[in-house]
């Protein structure tokens, strides 16, 4: 006689073939075994997918028992008979199959920061003068003579008193007083060189220039480009250029070349302006901009020649007297260059007069001809169609210039007008160095 004990044995095909088909009859009138079974069809609908694409591992006595104590404590609504038969089948060997393994968590990390490279040591080139060397990560020309020295592919060139030191973040040098003249071999866009000046920062990726604060703040730029940022603002140079004082400016200076070699060659003598006399039958007249860019280029005698014969036809063409200014500087020829602005400023007009007055002054006291720089100084600050920008700086410079001559007091009245009217500013710092100089 089949009973409802025997329901396991059935799950387990115990049961011999007459009476599994008698417990079949049997549970078809039991409600128990009824409520038991539609358990099973339940959950075999849930892991039938699963079951047919996983492999089997033996099923253990464990499996049965945990499987049934489920089953009894399910409710299900009635499903036919023949169904439960074959859920409880399959859902014996789907539970059957192992769990997919759980990965192992990755192993940690550990996180390295990268340091710096530090920076490459600095190689003396050239040297002379009492004192002039590098000590840490200073370099000094404490007087007369130079310094060129090596810092990887970079090179870097002091003229006389003048003092550069490396700072600590990489690429990045303070200039405390004097030239400077530096070339820089191409990098990476994020690896940039850049120099200090008080406010200042001239920041380069691979060029060729030079940064004075004798008088000012003064960068020229032979070769690529560089970005001035100051106080109020930031300037793009490109070779042929200089920036003075919040100001950019056209000109040509060979001065980045001179501390730059390592055997500096002699400078040309100075060379009259001469212009011909006879007048050609034939008038050709020149391309000023292609005459600019050859010059920039470092053809200076032909052009400059080239200027001189324009001229002789065409004596009232400013534009050709201030290229030729360029040229006699870069010639090496000073007096010639300070002749050649004087004669853009009797025949220019606006603010052109005033800065051939300015660049005028400004060679006269290289030469150390004071006289005439004062002259062309004071007319420069009388003109009001100068340059705002420039004001503190001509008045630095005619100071310097009146010292020169023992005009002391003029000079301080210059000095004290700087510090009243430029407060923060290059100029200003300069103006007070130099009154505590003179004793004031």
């Amino acid at each position: 006689m089949v009973r409802c004990d025997q329901r396991q044995a059935y799950l387990d095909r115990t049961l011999s073939p007459e009476d599994q088909a008698a417990y079949v009859r049997h549970a078809h009138g039991c409600a128990t075994c009824t409520r038991a079974m539609q358990a099973w069809a339940v959950t075999e609908a849930a892991v039938q997918d699963w079951a047919q694409v996983r492999q089997a591992r033996p099923r253990t006595p464990g499996d049965t028992e945990a499987l049934m104590l489920r089953a009894r404590a399910r409710r299900a609504p009635a499903v036919p008979m023949w169904a439960l038969a074959c859920a409880a089948v399959l859902l014996i060997g789907a539970l059957a199959w192992p769990e997919p393994p759980v990965p192992a968590p990755d192993a940690p990390v550990a996180q390295t920061t990268q340091q710096p490279a530090p920076p490459p040591p600095l190689q003396v080139l050239s040297q002379a003068g009492d004192q002039a060397g590098v000590a840490g990560a200073v370099l000094e020309v404490p007087s007369e003579g130079h310094l060129l020295v090596a810092s990887g592919e970079d090179r870097l060139g002091l003229g006389e008193r003048s003092r550069l030191q490396r700072r600590e973040r990489g690429g990045a040098w303070a200039l405390d007083r004097g030239t400077a003249a530096f070339d820089v071999a191409p990098r990476a866009a994020q690896d940039t060189f850049s120099v200090l000046v008080d406010d200042w920062e001239v920041v380069v990726v691979g060029t060729r220039f030079r940064v004075d604060r004798t008088q000012g703040l003064l960068v020229t730029v032979t070769e690529g480009r560089v970005e001035v940022r100051g106080p109020d603002g930031t300037w793009s140079v490109g070779a042929g250029q200089r920036f003075q004082d919040g100001e950019l400016i056209d000109r040509v200076d060979d001065n980045v070349e001179a501390l730059l070699r390592q055997a500096p060659e002699p400078r040309p003598e100075p060379q009259p302006i001469q212009t011909k006399t006879a007048r050609r039958a034939v008038v050709v007249q020149v391309d000023l901009g292609e005459l600019r860019r050859r010059l920039i280029a470092g053809d200076v005698r032909p052009v400059r020649q080239e200027l001189l014969d324009h001229l002789d036809d065409h004596p009232r063409d400013v534009d050709a007297w201030k290229l030729l200014a360029l040229a006699e500087r870069k010639a090496g020829n000073a007096p010639a260059a300070a002749q050649a602005w004087l004669q853009v400023a009797e025949l220019g007009t606006g603010s052109s007069v005033a800065r051939a007055h300015y660049e005028a002054a400004l060679l006269f006291q290289e030469l150390e001809q004071h006289t005439q720089a004062v002259t062309w100084f004071r007319a420069f600050l009388a003109d009001e169609r100068r340059s705002n920008s420039l004001e503190a700086a001509g008045r630095l410079h005619m100071a310097r210039s009146q010292i020169a001559l023992g005009d002391t007091d003029a000079a301080i009245q210059q000095l004290d007008t700087i510090i009243r009217n430029h407060q923060g500013t290059s100029a200003a710092t300069q103006a007070r160095e130099l009154l505590k100089k003179i004793g004031r």
